[in-house]
């Protein structure tokens, strides 16, 4: 069991019992949202108790569940490589495919049961619900670390569902938020036609900083999409928000953002409110360099609704600069271009002497 994995969930859902308030690891700060115990209407749980639970694992193909997503290939089995060429992604399918798993384990207190990509957990009795959150919690977070380490494709957790004596429960969101764009057929149609006529600003030679900065936004908005939950790599899609602004703004980091976005148009307290706490975030909070210390709930609850809203302020903004750009109401600090550093060639080098040695040993 993992100690300190636990957070408090307020219970706000129907039907739902709110695990207890402790600290959090921070190497979790962007994916440890509230979560309660869902229950059917009118039921409680009750301790101490006997446990079941059901961990339902993703990545189906390293647990023999079928699926072609994956990397998985199986011992003296046909396999068949899975190339797309025009984007490279990749994947192996053996024929026949590796047989569902099946691990049995015995401790005194606990028993242990995979079969495929679904674990039971039976726990011979729990003393509270801080007991179970700390159980649940620490293979939430901490099993797929270690099954990453073993499984080419690292797995994730779908679902956690159980029972606590003769009462069912679903480990689920204590809330959501959610974000979409309200559009109708035309105005879709509209903003691709603005995308095309601004080909124009973006091949403009001296808008390398626009181009760079179009890069990162483009990275950060695809990690949002592509984590197994919205959250999963939200501490990357603030470290490239950061560097859409870094790209833009030359100077002193902070106050040469500051400055260009007053030259766009925005306010000293809009500046300091939307776009100043991604470059704090980049620095300071678990993005760009390694934190490892304890956040409070209410913390991390300002963190998330932050993150949670910073790529659509870093869209509309942009959509403004590129109005600006195009009709000459807002220019660019031009990009001096310089050679790659003596000492970054040297590395990559290094590298390729490395590879190659290590092509000729195989």
């Amino acid at each position: 069991m993992l100690p300190g994995l636990m957070f408090y969930a307020n219970g706000s859902r129907n039907g739902s019992n709110p695990t207890p308030r402790r600290t959090v690891e921070n190497m979790f700060t962007y994916q440890v949202r509230p979560r309660v115990f869902k229950l059917a209407e009118g039921q409680t749980l009750s301790f101490p108790n006997s446990v079941d639970l059901l961990i339902e694992f993703g990545a189906k193909q390293s647990f023999g569940m079928g699926g072609t997503k994956g990397r998985t290939a199986v011992f003296d089995s046909k396999a068949s490589i899975l190339f797309n060429g025009n984007t490279g992604e990749h994947f192996v399918e053996s024929v026949p495919p590796l047989d569902p798993l099946e691990v049995n384990i015995e401790e005194p207190d606990r028993k242990w049961e995979l079969r495929g990509n679904k674990l039971q957990i039976h726990l011979a009795q729990c003393d509270s619900n801080v007991e179970l959150t700390s159980f649940i919690e620490s293979m939430f977070f901490g099993f797929p670390l270690l099954l990453s380490v073993e499984f080419a494709d690292p797995p994730v957790i779908s679902r956690i569902s159980g029972t606590v004596g003769d009462v069912a429960f679903a480990w689920e969101l204590a809330g959501f938020r959610f974000g979409f764009s309200l559009v109708s057929q035309q105005l879709q149609e509209e903003r691709f036609i603005e995308s095309f006529t601004r080909f124009s600003v973006l091949s403009v030679p001296e808008h390398q900083r626009l181009r760079g900065a179009l890069h990162y936004f483009h990275v950060a908005c695809r990690l949002a999409r592509a984590g197994h939950s919205p959250w999963e790599f939200l501490a990357e899609v603030i470290l490239n928000l950061s560097k859409t602004l870094e790209s833009l703004f030359p100077g002193d980091s902070r106050d040469g953002i500051r400055t260009g976005l007053i030259t766009l148009g925005y306010t000293k307290s809009e500046i300091e409110r939307d776009f100043i706490p991604v470059t704090l975030m980049r620095d300071a909070v678990s993005v760009a360099h390694v934190d490892l210390r304890l956040y409070k709930l209410e913390d991390l609850q300002t963190l998330h609704a932050y993150a949670d809203a910073a790529e659509q302020v870093l869209r509309k903004m942009l959509s403004k600069m590129l109005s600006g750009l195009a009709d000459g109401s807002f220019k660019l600090e031009p990009h001096e271009g310089r050679p790659v550093e003596k000492d970054t060639l040297k590395i990559i080098e290094t590298m390729r002497k490395n590879l190659s040695d290590a092509q000729q040993a195989t």
